[in-house]
Formats: structure tokens, C-alpha cells, sequence
């Protein structure tokens, strides 16, 4: 099996090495920062039926430091990548602060909290993005 990793931060690099681990896996890690669209379309096509994207694509923070020309190449990368993505399985790692704090389960149907930070909403944005392409 083939597991594409798109984002090369702290939990990206992390799950690289725990895959690689994993004698019939294999991983390959992306950096949004480092890669162009060319290098990012030649290793998703590599994957193939039933193989796996990871999408960590999103900064960690949205802030002063916050690099634009960065967020703006996962976007890219991200509609690419759902738009090619009918025959493997995607994942996309967001948070469970854009939910409202519960002591049950918390999932994609649990009620959204109301902070509108920058980082909040560009989670919530993508997850509702990434909802409008899934398989049901």
C-alpha cells in the first residue's frame, strides 16, 4: 500500500517514521513549502486504487509569521488532490476546537463552536470543502 503525505511538519515527519516501520507500507512525505505543483500532481498520481492521502497541509497557526504563499499552494494542492481523489482513500487531519466543547463524542456532525479565529474558520473551511467532494 501506498501512503502519500502531503505536509512535512512535527506530525507529518512523525507519521513518515512510524509507516516506515510498516513492511507493506510504503510512505512518501511532500513538503508543501519545498515542492511545486508539478512535483506534488507526479507523486499523488503514483498513487494508485485504494492507496491513502494524508492531507496535513494546513499551517499550524495563522498568525504574523503566517506565510500566504505557503497556504495558498495547499490550496492548490488540496483541490488537485480532491478532485483526484475517487479511487483512494482521503484523510484530512483538522481539530476538534472548531466543535463546541462536549463531554461526548465529538465528531463531524457535532454542533460548532462559535470562535471565529482565523485558524478556526480556515479549518472549518477546508472540512466543509473537503465535505462537498466526499463519497457520502
Amino acid at each position: 500500500m501506498n501512503i502519500l503525505i502531503g505536509g512535512c511538519g512535527n506530525l507529518g515527519k512523525f507519521i513518515y517514521r512510524e509507516l516506515c516501520l510498516e513492511k507493506l507500507i510504503n510512505p512518501n512525505l511532500i513538503s508543501i513549502r519545498h515542492s511545486n505543483f508539478d512535483d506534488f500532481k507526479r507523486k499523488f498520481y503514483q498513487l494508485n486504487k485504494k492507496d491513502v492521502f494524508i492531507d496535513l497541509m494546513d499551517p499550524n497557526d495563522v498568525n504574523d509569521s503566517f506565510e500566504i504563499s505557503t497556504y495558498e499552494k495547499s490550496i492548490a494542492f488540496r483541490n488537485f488532490a480532491l478532485q483526484n481523489s475517487s479511487e483512494i482513500n482521503y484523510i484530512y487531519f483538522s481539530t476538534a476546537s472548531i466543535y463546541k466543547p462536549s463531554l461526548k463524542v465529538i465528531d463531524e456532525n457535532s454542533e460548532i463552536f462559535p470562535n471565529k479565529s482565523p485558524y478556526l474558520m480556515m479549518k472549518y473551511i477546508n472540512e466543509n470543502l473537503i465535505k462537498n467532494y466526499s463519497k457520502g
